[in-house]
């Protein structure tokens, strides 16, 4: 019998700057949002839209972190380096670039999962950082600690291409 279509479920490993992030609730969220400049606002046709002038594109990760180890915590808090519960809460240095704060984030299929198999691929985010929009929140209580984070992609160049990631 022949399965009625591809899926990719599977269970992914993640590191963090080569340090592994431990577990996540259900998996990860990788969005991207493309730019562009409407053209509008001709005699012809008015303010319809007629064509757009590609502007670049945005890439994010969301996850819920499920566990308090020092990779989430140094996901959460990116602008010191936290070697003590002391540096916990410190401000850092003004200024600092996201390309500067950032780490690789690689995801990595369970060996063979449908995810693996049927995709095949190991996503490398070389650059990312904890996204300006996030709200960094998590439950102080008896419940387990979830961390919902979004980080941002940094766009590089690899030395040969501009790009946001890496899918092999």
């Amino acid at each position: 019998m022949a399965a009625l279509g591809t899926f990719v479920p599977g269970k992914y490993t993640a590191t963090y700057g080569g340090t592994a992030v431990g577990m996540v609730e259900n998996g990860f969220w990788i969005r991207w949002r493309g730019h562009k400049k409407e053209i509008r606002g001709t005699n012809a046709f008015g303010e319809m839209k007629i064509d757009g002038i590609y502007r670049g594109v945005d890439a994010y990760v969301e996850c819920v972190f499920k566990e308090w180890n020092a990779t989430v915590q140094k996901i959460i808090w990116p602008w010191v380096t936290i070697s003590a519960d002391t540096d916990k809460g410190k401000l850092g240095i003004m200024g600092q670039l996201d390309s500067g704060l950032a780490a690789a984030l690689v995801l990595t299929p369970l060996s063979g999962s449908p995810a693996a198999s049927n995709s095949g691929g190991i996503w490398t985010f070389t650059y990312t950082t904890l996204a300006a929009e996030n709200d960094v929140r998590f439950f102080a209580g008896l419940d387990e600690r979830n961390v919902p984070v979004l980080l941002d992609v940094v766009p590089y160049n690899d030395g040969t291409y501009d790009r946001l990631f890496t899918f092999t």
